[in-house]
């Protein structure tokens, strides 16, 4: 069988921003960044994978692939309002300070997943920034 290459996108985008936010000297870079990101003016990401859709797919929304390639320890309860929960650190039981929890918005399967961070590891440096972007997966 042949398969197309996977067009993969990322989108961000603030879920609270209609328009440019003034730049606060005090942020870094990457939250000055995340700031400016709006619903009309999203970041975007562009890469294709040389591989089936649902080869991508099962990797972004299977415990077993995303512990394949994304993080050290994972999970993911796919359904709205299900949770993503992931850790770099090898072991964690994925309840501690080092875990990473992203909420299920929407999702059509092999076409789009919409993610919202709900929870950080300690040290995280953008906090206030992250509790405002909303990710967008389109496959």
């Amino acid at each position: 069988m042949f398969a197309l290459p996977c067009q993969f996108v990322l989108a961000l985008s603030l879920l609270n921003s209609v328009g440019i936010q003034k730049q606060d000297s005090t942020l870094s870079n990457a939250e000055a960044m995340l700031n400016l990101a709006t619903a009309r003016q999203p970041l975007v990401h562009f890469a294709t994978v040389n591989a089936p859709v649902k080869e991508i797919w099962d990797a972004y929304t299977t415990t077993k692939g995303i512990k394949s390639w994304m993080v050290a320890e994972g999970t993911i309860d796919l359904k709205i309002g299900g949770l993503m929960r992931s850790s770099y650190t090898p072991g964690s039981d994925l309840t501690g300070k080092d875990v990473i929890e992203n909420k299920i918005i929407s999702y059509d399967p092999e076409h789009v997943l919409t993610i919202q961070t709900v929870k950080f590891p300690d040290g995280f440096p953008f906090k206030n920034a992250i509790l405002k972007v909303w990710t967008v997966l389109y496959f």
